[in-house]
């Protein structure tokens, strides 16, 4: 692959990933070209790849961001609890203050764009918090195998009419909780943080209240 197209491949898999792009939404070559800096080709080769990953469905020529269904979703949240509350239950010993720094950033950086309601931004910030997290853990490997998940953030209802999740300022919080834990050492409370934080999100998803 180019490095035009590894280029656009990235830009609409972060977008994606962090909820810029929305389930359903269309990813128009000439748009995209002109968002990412590239040609169209990059784009199409791009867009291929993604629809390899299964990070977008393709019809009559189209491609749009997937749009998953309540399955999925239980799917999506079991594999991301066991790869981000697995990386967290196995350290064996305090994180240090450089391994903590790029987790406790990312939960000040969502809080402070939800505030402002900067809600793109925030959720670029989600995504980083939860990278963090895997990525303190120390393990290449899992890191490597986390990455190539290609687990999206939740934050658009499954319904006849999806919608978008207004839970900004509770996620924050949650946030808050499990930095805490993770700097006091409370490697159990933070998982438990964590997995709630997860359950959550999906009952709310998928419509079974926050």
């Amino acid at each position: 692959m180019s490095f035009q197209s590894e280029t656009a491949y990235k830009k609409l898999r972060e977008a994606i990933l962090s909820a810029a792009l929305l389930p359903g939404e269309h990813l128009g070559e000439i748009e995209w070209a002109e968002r990412a800096g590239v040609g169209r080709f990059a784009i199409r080769e791009g867009l291929k790849r993604l629809h390899g990953e299964g990070l977008v469905t393709r019809a009559r020529g189209k491609y749009r961001v997937f749009v998953p269904d309540a399955e999925a979703i239980r799917e999506i949240t079991h594999l991301r609890a066991v790869l981000e509350i697995g990386a967290i239950r196995f350290l064996h010993r305090k994180l240090k203050p450089k391994e903590l720094a790029p987790i406790r950033k990312a939960a000040k950086e969502y809080a402070a764009l939800v505030k402002k309601g900067y809600q793109a931004g925030a959720r670029e910030a989600d995504l980083q918090f939860h990278s963090a997290i895997v990525t303190a853990a120390g393990n290449p490997r899992l890191l490597r195998v986390y990455e190539s998940s290609n687990l999206p953030l939740l934050h658009i209802t499954v319904s006849r009419k999806p919608e978008p999740l207004d839970d900004f300022d509770l996620a924050a919080a949650e946030h808050t909780s499990i930095v805490t834990a993770l700097e006091q050492g409370d490697f159990g409370l933070a998982a438990e943080l964590l997995e709630a934080h997860l359950r959550r999100g999906e009952r709310a998803v998928i419509g079974e209240g926050l």
